[in-house]
């Protein structure tokens, strides 16, 4: 009975240090929280570590891109990991959304995602993605996202980035001719009065994900014919797109979302998409 009391007493103590610390994550900065290295971080960490396979890594930590609280659509991280190359040996987008519902499977066993509130998406506990951003960090990812930005983010350099998530904020201007030459993501959806320079793109060769959803803009800047190793491109929901020819030079494009957008017609250019799977 005594054990059984300090096992059930233990079970409280860390009950509470969690809900303590992500109250005061929403609130402040949690860099003194206490109990928060010994109970919650350390062990986030360690169940980070533990996994197995790099793939489970990598889509753990795109997890960390969305907003606080955010339904995370399984759909969304495949075709983000099919962009990317973080799914090993998949030679399908069918057998992509597998392996990605699989790796999810394994980080919900691992306690390190929930199920989300809708079908087909996941979440992540605010502890678990304030750790998770942080490891995002050490690997050169930049994530602000759903933090109500008004500015594009001023840091001294971008050129070591590997990631950027400034998606669902409320950014209105871009700084032009940016030289990020070993960035692979860019998450900027959901900006919706975002104006895009036409030279942009032209310092992102490197570029593979690029998810411009929810943004209005007439026709996509000229500097996307520069994406020449673009694998994922969203423009979902974009209003008022005018002429797309220039999307048929990205001769590595894979997946292209257009849904929810206002194409009144396909280009002819697009036949020279001849990678596409989606």
């Amino acid at each position: 009975l005594h054990k059984e009391y300090r096992r059930q007493r233990q079970m409280c103590i860390r009950d509470s240090v969690w809900k303590d610390a992500a109250e005061q994550l929403k609130s402040s900065a949690p860099t003194n929280i206490e109990g928060m290295e010994e109970f919650v971080v350390s062990r986030v960490e360690l169940s980070y570590n533990y996994l197995k396979s790099e793939e489970a890594k990598s889509i753990f930590r795109l997890c960390s891109c969305f907003p606080e609280d955010y339904d995370i659509p399984i759909e969304v991280l495949a075709r983000y990991g099919w962009g990317l190359r973080c799914l090993q040996n998949v030679d399908s987008v069918e057998k992509a959304r597998g392996r990605a519902h699989s790796v999810v499977s394994t980080l919900i066993f691992s306690y390190l995602l929930i199920d989300g509130e809708e079908e087909g998406c996941v979440k992540m506990h605010d502890v678990v993605r304030y750790v998770a951003q942080q490891i995002a960090s050490k690997n050169k990812f930049m994530i602000k996202a759903g933090v109500e930005l008004k500015d594009w983010p001023s840091i001294n350099t971008f050129e070591d980035l590997t990631g950027i998530s400034l998606m669902f904020n409320d950014i209105h201007e871009v700084h032009e001719g940016l030289e990020c030459p070993r960035l692979q993501a860019l998450l900027l959806q959901e900006n919706s009065l975002l104006v895009i320079p036409d030279r942009f793109f032209q310092g992102m060769k490197d570029l593979k994900v690029l998810d411009l959803g929810g943004i209005r803009m007439v026709s996509p800047p000229s500097s996307l014919s520069f994406l020449s190793n673009l694998g994922t491109l969203s423009l979902h929901d974009c209003r008022g797109l005018g002429d797309l020819s220039l999307i048929g030079e990205l001769s590595r494009l894979e997946i292209l979302d257009l849904s929810e957008s206002d194409v009144s017609e396909i280009p002819v250019s697009f036949g020279r998409l001849g990678h596409l799977r989606l």
